[in-house]
């Protein structure tokens, strides 16, 4: 981005540019990757060793960069995108949290939908990392890495073996992006933390008037950085580069030749001296015979220090065997009393008591053994099913009991395996252990793990490893005496190195003193040369100083070049996109008081950089003075938003944006997702941390069809992620199946709500409510309590299930703004139990049949449809004579399953169907 946008700086100004002009683009080029904190201090450097005879060579340079530049294309990256189809897919492999499970593992693959996308993890979840590869695929770079100055190859690695690979599909089949799409694609990417920049530096408590504030999020800031490394041309003192007149030279040059000859006589004296003193050779040897002793005791350390053990305890063992032993006892408990209840149960018995049920009560109406009235067999068929579903009931039960157990025995048995590790691991390394004969888990002949863990119990307590741990006790007491013999061995060496570095000073003493006696003679040869060279120096010393007078004339040019060339850039960008940034804003606020609105919004161009001005109240304001942290980021959002409009970028991807933003206007920023007539039908790709915003989002879509939800997780092998289901109905289903009985209520409670909330909007209802000075623009917020009163039990008033739910849910002691619970009545929560969920979610259930007659039953009945569909599949699977056995029994009891779910749904439509009647 910066190389571009200088190359076309360069090539507006090639042409018509001074040979002083022409230097200081030409060095500002070359060490655009500088680590100088000032890129005016290599123009100094550059010109401190500049050598006036290369002028000529300079000349040629100019023609050789035209012709270069002529040929080199700039493009113009604000140019609107001619089209580029929504995202597909993408899929991450090995790049920071995203790893892999194994060699055939080609990464994690999301699977986008055309319209909205949301992400929730928690902070460290993989959000940015997901933002990132797309960013790093789509643009070829990442800004955060820029910001944080981290190489991009060290930025994305997952692990350091490890190679990335990110692949992006469209909608459109191997559509390929040019270098055009992706240097407009770097503004679809919306991050928290140029937002947070943005607020921060541009409010008026932070003050930091120097910095262009827009920059940050024009896609700028890196050139901005750029140009703040140019120091103001009276700070850049040229003047220290110039030469002193030579007038006086050549007598400087002979006086500093003789006080050298001086110095080289005393020095050959001092040599004569220092050898009669202390004999030369004999340093050197003494030097050689200490620097092998310190080696010996360097070994003797390595050696102590290499001795080492893996220290556990027979009580550790104890400990996992006793918990072992108690797993065994109660599986073969589960597994006598699942043996038991099997041999009563009658599969077949119950399956065509089913059948025969299903096809008599829909064609006769009678027994479908005798054709006998119900009212009149002696044993009723519904009955006799009854009680063969309760009695497998109980086996499922065993069935789920036996499969935990199984989970434990084998923690058990992996745990006993990391000991035996440790063990095998201490037999190996110690001759003290070698006799000690102990049989491991992959040496025995047993097949079953809890057959194992019991031969091994045997083993532990008959006493054979009693003496394995206490050689491993005196072995660590050993150990732990290393150090004292180290430290001995330390002192020694340090005594040498004394000793060393007292022979080191005389030997340097006898080189300094004849490197000095050498340099002399030298500096004398070379100053014979330099008086015979000072005449022409002084021709090319005034050549240079004026040279460089010129260089400081066109870098005042230059300075102010580049900063109009900025507010161009700048001017590219901003420009028509007042009235867009203005309508996301107030969007975004819309339910801030009155006099709070915005009338207006102008960019308005200054000397270095643009100013933001608002009109609020008939009055026009500097935004960065007047407007809250709060607001800016609000501006900042909509800024970028209606960039992305003007440029008809395809899709915008939110990283963790809404967090930037405060809880009191997330809630509009959903509205202006869903409802803004740019914004809802853009693909949008949303990642969040704030649980409420994800639920909220997912549940305001219209057509859970045209929404992906996804929840990111980290796992050993690197980030994954699972679809979320925006169906109320199994998110309560499954939270009773956890006992989150929280959870359960918290659903319940937003669904009903959300449910009615629906029925007032698609009836138009009308509500009255009173002006309060106390809230906030006098924004009317109708709770749920209001709803209630005023509408729903006028309106279903003799309906049996409201009561249960108004008891049930209890809103009262609910927040009605972010569906959650006051801490001081969080115990009612845990007063409720299961089943006063299950009801209150059965009561929901029906009364939304109530509101939603055609689209509830047209739901049960694709339902059972689909529920049909999976019977016949799992039918003809168990048809298979190659299947195993225990895959066969698996795919009955999810038969059994379905069934009883089939029964469920055709008894709720049956019971929904009465509700409405009475």
């Amino acid at each position: 981005m910066l190389k571009n946008l200088l190359q076309r700086f360069i090539k507006n100004k090639i042409d018509d540019c001074s040979e002083e002009y022409f230097y200081i683009l030409r060095i500002v080029y070359m060490n655009l990757n500088s680590d100088e904190r000032y890129l005016s201090n290599n123009i100094k450097h550059n010109l401190n060793n500049f050598n006036i005879a290369d002028r000529e060579q300079l000349k040629k340079k100019i023609e050789i960069s035209k012709r270069i530049l002529s040929k080199i294309e700039i493009k113009n990256n604000t140019k609107k995108l001619n089209y580029i189809p929504n995202l597909k897919s993408v899929q991450i492999k090995n790049f920071r949290s995203f790893g892999h499970f194994d060699s055939k593992d080609k990464g994690v693959k999301f699977e986008f939908d055309k319209n909205k996308n949301i992400l929730f993890a928690p902070n460290g979840g993989g959000k940015s990392s997901f933002c990132e590869a797309l960013e790093y695929k789509l643009t070829g770079e990442i800004k955060e890495a820029k910001r944080r100055n981290i190489g991009i190859g060290s930025y994305v690695k997952y692990k350091e073996s490890f190679i990335p690979n990110i692949k992006v599909e469209f909608f459109k089949e191997d559509y390929e992006l040019s270098l055009e799409d992706k240097s407009l694609l770097k503004y679809t990417f919306i991050e928290k933390n140029r937002l947070n920049e943005f607020a921060l530096l541009g409010s008026k408590d932070t003050g930091t008037n120097e910095r262009d504030i827009l920059a940050i999020l024009l896609d700028l800031e890196e050139f901005d950085s750029f140009i703040s490394k140019f120091v103001q041309a009276k700070s850049l003192a040229l003047d220290s580069l110039k030469s002193n007149t030579l007038k006086t030279k050549n007598s400087e040059l002979v006086e500093n030749m003789n006080k050298i000859k001086d110095d080289r006589e005393k020095s050959i004296i001092k040599i004569k001296e220092l050898n009669q003193q202390k004999k030369l050779i004999n340093v050197r040897k003494e030097l050689i015979k200490s620097k092998k002793e310190k080696k010996e005791y360097s070994d003797k350390i390595l050696k102590v220090k290499s001795k080492k053990i893996n220290y556990h305890t027979k009580d550790d063992l104890g400990k996992l065997f006793e918990k072992c032993s108690k797993q065994i006892k109660e599986y073969n408990k589960v597994i006598d009393e699942l043996l038991e209840k099997k041999d009563k149960q009658n599969y077949r018995k119950l399956y065509d008591s089913i059948i025969d049920l299903k096809n008599d009560i829909e064609e006769k109406g009678c027994c479908p053994v005798c054709d006998t009235s119900f009212d009149n067999v002696k044993i009723n068929p519904i009955s006799k099913a009854s009680v063969e579903i309760k009695k497998l009931s109980e086996i499922v039960d065993l069935e789920t009991q036996k499969e935990k157990y199984e989970q434990e025995i084998q923690k058990t048995f992996d745990e006993l395996k990391e000991v035996e590790l440790m063990i095998k691991n201490n037999l190996a390394e110690h001759i003290e252990l070698k006799e000690e004969n102990i049989k491991f888990i992959t040496e025995s002949k047993k097949d079953n793990s809890k057959d194992i863990l019991k031969e091994k119990f045997e083993a532990y307590t008959s006493g054979n490893l009693e003496n394995y741990f206490k050689i491993v006790n005196e072995i660590n007491k050993e150990v732990s005496k290393v150090s004292l013999t180290v430290e001995k061995y330390k002192l020694k060496i340090e005594e040498l190195e004394v000793k060393e570095n007292e022979l080191k000073k005389i030997l340097q003493e006898f080189k300094s003193i004849a490197q000095l006696v050498g340099k002399y003679s030298e500096d004398v040869k070379n100053i014979k040369n330099e008086i015979e060279q000072v005449s022409e120096l002084f021709k090319n010393e005034q050549l240079k100083n004026d040279f460089i007078d010129n260089v400081f004339l066109a870098y005042e040019q230059f300075r102010k070049n580049i900063d109009e060339f900025k507010l161009k850039l700048e001017q590219e960008r901003l420009e028509n996109i007042e009235n867009d940034t203005l309508s996301f804003y107030n969007q975004i606020n819309k339910h801030d008081d009155e006099s709070e609105y915005l009338n207006n919004i102008n960019f308005e161009k200054g000397d270095k950089k643009y100013c933001i001005n608002i009109e609020i109240n008939d009055e026009e304001k500097d935004a960065f003075n007047y407007l809250s942290e709060g607001h800016l980021r609000s501006l900042g959002l909509s800024i970028m938003l209606a960039l992305i409009k003007k440029l008809k970028i395809p899709f915008i991807v939110f990283d963790d944006v809404v967090n930037a933003i405060d809880s009191e206007h997330r809630a509009n920023i959903i509205d202006m997702f869903y409802n803004d007539k740019f914004l809802k039908d853009k693909q949008l790709i949303i990642t969040t941390h704030d649980r409420l915003f994800w639920e909220r989002f997912s549940n305001a879509h219209q057509d859970i069809n045209k929404l992906k939800s996804f929840i990111l997780k980290y796992t050993n092998y690197g980030t994954i992620y699972e679809v979320y289901d925006v169906d109320f109905r199994n998110k309560i289903k499954k939270s009773l199946e956890c006992f989150d009985i929280r959870q359960a209520l918290l659903f319940c409670r937003i669904w009903f709500e959300t449910e009615i909330i629906n029925y007032c909007m698609t009836n138009k209802k009308e509500l009255r409510g009173n002006f309060s000075p106390e809230i906030k623009g006098n924004l009317l917020k109708p709770s749920l309590e209001k709803i209630y009163n005023d509408i729903i039990h006028k309106e279903f008033q003799g309906n049996i299930n409201l009561e249960i739910i108004r008891n049930g849910l209890n809103w009262n002691i609910q927040n009605q703004e972010h569906h959650t619970y006051d801490e001081n009545t969080y115990n009612v929560v845990h007063s409720k139990t299961s089943n006063e969920i299950k009801e209150i979610f059965d009561a929901i259930d029906a009364f939304v049949y109530v509101l939603f007659q055609v689209r509830e039953k047209k739901r049960i009945n694709d339902l059972i449809i689909q529920l049909f569909g999976k019977y016949e599949s799992l039918q003809k699977k168990q048809k298979n004579p190659k299947l195993p056995s225990k895959v066969y029994l698996k795919f009955e009891k999810e038969r059994d399953r379905i069934s009883l779910e089939i029964m469920h749904e055709i008894e709720n439509l049956k019971k929904f169907k009465l509700q409405v009647c009475q």
